[in-house]
């Protein structure tokens, strides 16, 4: 009786090792079989994101090049009103051509800029406005030292927001020093560039020449015309000061913070 009882136990034991062995066998070929399909996604992904960053590169280039020929066009422009300006004799249309050309070279510096930098939907407008005051300084008429002030944050501005900003940029600094600044023995200039709290920059630039009601060489044709059609298109504001001189503040919103 006792070996009957203990026979049964074994075969028990017998059979639930074997029901354990079966189920370890299921077990590890549904974590093998699992095991390469994890390993099969993973490769996938990885070949996607491959592609990815591949196309990813092959855009910056792409724009990179893009912004190279632009700068190379407008160069190209810029030296044609050149040369075209040498056969001018009309004091009038060599003014605007001039200008004309300013403002293209303006348009450049900002491609320019975006290609040296490989930087492709912001400008650092600090080093854009350093550059382009400099610019502007070294072909203008005046034989006195201007007191320069540039206070200029390191603003990352969106590219459809940097073009309108530096032609404005272009427009009241060249209109200082031609029609103001030589006006005064100390000429005195100031650029300021910086983002308030609520997402706003406020763009001022300032000279101790006299104030538009003052000084009726200041243009106010096209160029104030066109001043006014870019704060329109970058939703902004303008105001003009008038002590101690002449300023204009340009209020826009960037979205960027403080």
């Amino acid at each position: 009786m006792r070996k009957e009882i203990a026979q049964n136990e074994l075969e028990r034991e017998q059979l639930k090792t074997s029901i354990l062995e079966e189920q370890k066998l299921v077990l590890e070929k549904t974590v093998t079989e699992r095991t390469h399909e994890l390993q099969e996604a993973n490769e996938q992904l990885h070949s996607q994101n491959k592609v990815v960053k591949q196309r990813e590169n092959e855009k910056a280039l792409l724009l990179q090049e893009l912004n190279h020929r632009v700068k190379n066009n407008f160069q190209t422009i810029s030296g044609l009103l050149s040369l075209q300006a040498r056969s001018i004799t009309d004091k009038e249309a060599l003014r605007a051509i001039k200008e004309s050309k300013s403002r293209i070279e303006a348009l450049a510096m900002i491609h320019r800029e975006l290609y040296n930098t490989h930087e492709l939907t912001h400008l650092n407008m600090r080093g854009y406005t350093e550059r382009l005051v400099q610019n502007l300084l070294t072909t203008s008429q005046i034989q006195s030292e201007i007191d320069l002030s540039i206070v200029v944050c390191d603003i990352p501005m969106p590219i459809q927001k940097a073009i309108p900003v530096g032609l404005i940029l272009n427009e009241l600094i060249t209109n200082s020093l031609k029609h103001a600044l030589p006006k005064v023995e100390k000429p005195h200039l100031l650029v300021s560039m910086s983002v308030k709290q609520e997402g706003v920059t406020e763009l001022i630039v300032a000279d101790n020449g006299p104030g538009l009601e003052k000084n009726i060489d200041r243009p106010v044709g096209f160029g104030l015309r066109l001043i006014n059609a870019l704060v329109k298109q970058l939703k902004g504001h303008m105001s003009h000061l008038a002590e101690n001189g002449h300023a204009v503040s340009i209020r826009f919103e960037t979205g960027e913070k403080k």
